[in-house]
């Protein structure tokens, strides 16, 4: 929750323990963790390093995190082939019911924006709506749909319904009173 000193030396401590105890699952899924913080940093290096460490290691709902971090270093890289790329060679995972595929789909759905395939991607944060429905998930920072199916809708000329779910996004986040959380929602 945006305190990335502790949880640089959370995910250090972690790894360690996994690294004694030969945890490759684990290591992968704290590689993970530690590369979404990098990435918030705008360390895309470190970011990059850690999610394909992980992809290359990690397996089921932890290789779909993977792979959404990899997507998220590539798309602000602007290597949006290469992110492409990474996505074809994984199968699509909606079958998945983890909490994870909301990550996946918000970062597919952002390449997809990067790309210019407004439709695609406002599917994907719609997806992304539903399944955070079913799984409880309110939180922004962890779904972001709203803020950016906001601006896929005023992409596209929908202003009320951009307006509307730019709204929610903006209310829950200062809910949840984070920074980076809110400033994401003031600028959708």
């Amino acid at each position: 929750v945006e305190c990335y000193d502790t949880m640089e030396r959370l995910c250090e401590d972690l790894l360690a323990a996994a690294r004694r105890r030969g945890a490759m699952q684990e290591l992968a899924a704290i590689s993970v963790f530690r590369a979404s913080a990098w990435c918030d940093r705008g360390a895309l290096a470190d970011a990059e390093a850690d999610a394909r460490w992980a992809l290359e290691r990690a397996k089921g709902v932890h290789r779909m995190h993977a792979l959404s971090e990899v997507i998220r270093v590539l798309i602000e890289r602007d290597a949006l082939e290469e992110a492409e790329h990474e996505l074809d060679q994984v199968p699509d995972p909606l079958a998945s019911r983890s909490d994870e595929v909301v990550r996946f789909l918000i970062a597919r759905g952002r390449l997809r924006v990067a790309q210019g395939r407004l439709q695609e991607a406002l599917d994907d944060f719609l997806e992304c709506r539903q399944r955070c429905a079913r799984l409880g998930l309110l939180t922004p920072s962890i779904a972001p749909w709203r803020g950016e199916a906001a601006l896929v809708h005023a992409a596209l000329g929908n202003t009320g319904e951009a307006r509307r779910l730019a709204g929610e996004q903006l209310e829950l986040a200062r809910a949840f009173g984070r920074p980076r959380t809110l400033g994401i929602s003031l600028r959708a």
